[in-house]
């Protein structure tokens, strides 16, 4: 994968007991380029280094000592550097649509996603959050990227080659695949399709064959 310069210092700070910085990893292991990683005790260090981030917020990214912060601000940067982006400005348009409209559902399903994984002991009714996210898939994520698939035609959701809408794409509905909620999408085939394409680029291998190495590319980025 082509990249824009020479590689700086990349360090990136998250908190010890989430995985707010998911999508990022996956951008650093699609481009094969290394990065150090700070995870962050919330209940501790966190109340010291706060003031030092520009948001306030993490994940962030530190780029040769130059902080950014928010999760899609990252991406962007890093899909830029990495050749994640679209490859005219129109494509890279509609990247940029459909990466915060996926991230507008991360948002939108937080307390579910919370649910599912037990984060902070969520003690909410998990059963009511299922069927709120199950029609949020159904009635809204769902039909638009699976028109967008239907239109480009190349197995990607833009152009002919895997970008970071993909990728958000990827980490999205990897949060159904892995607690068994897949029948959120039966009503959208190209959307299983391209998850069961893409993922074992993106994810750690070892979820899909232990024998492969982790970090090597099985299929093409490409179309």
């Amino acid at each position: 994968m082509q990249l824009n310069f020479f590689l700086p210092r990349f360090k990136l700070y998250d908190f010890a007991d989430r995985n707010n910085a998911d999508i990022t990893r996956m951008i650093f292991r699609v481009a094969n380029v290394p990065y150090e990683e700070v995870l962050i005790d919330r209940d501790g260090e966190w109340q010291q280094l706060q003031r030092e981030m520009p948001l306030g917020t993490l994940p962030v990214l530190e780029i040769d000592g130059h902080k950014i912060g928010g999760t899609t601000a990252i991406c962007r940067q890093l899909a830029w550097r990495f050749g994640l982006s679209g490859e005219t400005a129109a494509d890279d348009s509609v990247v940029d649509m459909l990466a915060d409209f996926l991230h507008e559902a991360h948002i939108s399903l937080k307390s579910w996603i919370n649910a599912i994984h037990n984060v902070n002991n969520s003690e909410q009714d998990v059963e009511s959050l299922d069927k709120m996210a199950n029609h949020y898939v159904n009635t809204r994520l769902g039909p638009v990227l699976e028109k967008h698939l239907e239109k480009n035609g190349t197995g990607f959701l833009v152009g002919g080659k895997i970008t970071w809408a993909d990728l958000m794409a990827i980490s999205f509905f990897n949060t159904l695949f892995d607690n068994g909620r897949e029948d959120f999408i039966s009503a959208f085939p190209l959307i299983k399709q391209h998850y069961q394409q893409i993922a074992p680029i993106v994810l750690p291998l070892k979820k899909f064959n232990d024998e492969l190495k982790e970090g090597a590319l099985p299929i093409a980025l490409s179309a």
